[in-house]
């Protein structure tokens, strides 16, 4: 009888279509492990689509770029993990000891074909790179356009490291205008347990001149039930002038929704450092700003704030 139940089991696996590339797969991060959640709020826009920013009561101006920060850090590893979701939900064409091998693979009406290799190191411990190459060319041409390794401690949970490479992707003949690298090292590795999720991006595009480029890194937190934090800083041209300034903003928020922005920006065309404060609350209306460089806009005080004191971002 129990072999029978035994057998009934097994059968019931497969046909649940579970392969010999199972294992591998689960030792790899997801783009939900590795996003920066920062509350949303879906009425980004007033009822006649137009913004009203830097005004009590009316939306937050930093609580959108904290938001709109997140969103472009995620998007960018979310477009690379959500990639190698989609070939290794296949079967692995290859498995041999600790490695499977998914690929080559090309997706409908891609001009790029695409390999996903996956090595267990240990038990829990895992190495893994995406690589890419034109569907026409040889498979001498295939570049690793991802790279990285994961420790899993439970399903959709752990922590890892990888290396996102848009200057090699960039060389493929389906390539989006990215470009430079961003390495992104993450840790959720409980339900219970804060999620962290550190960015470095070097030599990206800079949206707002196309002959330069921007360097940025990006700190996240999040406590369950509590809240979290998002603190980054981007080197870039900013104000008018040829020179690099540097931009530095911390927010923090409540697990309501309210929260406080303390930003600096100093150095390149910037002749005396620059600071603004600003807090939201639950419905991300902007009840206190304070700026160093037109203190004629400034209204509220700290004791309204979710967080009545400043904190800089030290990245």
């Amino acid at each position: 009888m129990k072999r029978t139940l035994i057998l009934a089991s097994l059968m019931t696996l497969s046909g649940c279509g579970l392969d010999a590339g199972e294992a591998f797969r689960q030792g790899l991060p997801t783009s939900s492990s590795v996003a920066m959640k920062v509350p949303t709020d879906k009425k980004a826009l007033t009822s006649d689509n137009t913004r009203q920013d830097g005004l009590e009561g009316q939306r937050a101006v930093f609580f959108d770029i904290t938001r709109g920060v997140a969103v472009v850090v995620n998007g960018g590893t979310a477009a690379m993990l959500d990639l190698m979701a989609r070939v290794v939900r296949n079967p692995p064409t290859s498995v041999n000891g600790n490695v499977a091998v998914w690929g080559p693979h090309t997706e409908a009406l891609s001009a790029n074909t695409y390999k996903v290799t996956v090595t267990r190191v240990a038990t829990d411990n895992f190495s893994w790179e995406i690589a890419a190459k034109g569907k026409t060319e040889a498979d001498t041409a295939f570049r690793v356009i991802v790279s990285g390794t994961h420790t899993r401690t439970g399903m959709d949970l752990g922590n890892g490291h990888f290396l996102i490479d848009w200057d090699q992707s960039s060389q493929l003949p389906d390539h989006d205008a990215n470009i430079g690298q961003a390495d992104i090292t993450y840790s959720r590795v409980s339900t219970t347990a804060n999620t962290t999720v550190d960015a470095i991006f070097t030599n990206v595009k800079d949206d707002n001149s196309p002959t330069k480029k921007a360097n940025g890194k990006y700190s996240f937190t999040a406590v369950p039930n509590m809240g979290g934090s998002l603190d980054f800083t981007v080197d870039k041209d900013i104000v008018t002038g040829a020179a690099i300034e540097s931009l530095k903003i911390r927010s923090r928020w409540l697990e309501t929704g309210a929260g406080r922005s303390d930003v600096t920006l100093s150095g390149g065309d910037v002749t005396t450092a620059a600071t603004a404060n600003e807090c939201w609350d639950a419905a991300f209306l902007s009840r206190m700003l304070n700026v160093s460089y037109a203190p004629s806009q400034n209204y509220g005080s700290d004791s309204v704030c979710a967080f009545a004191t400043a904190e800089y971002s030290r990245l």
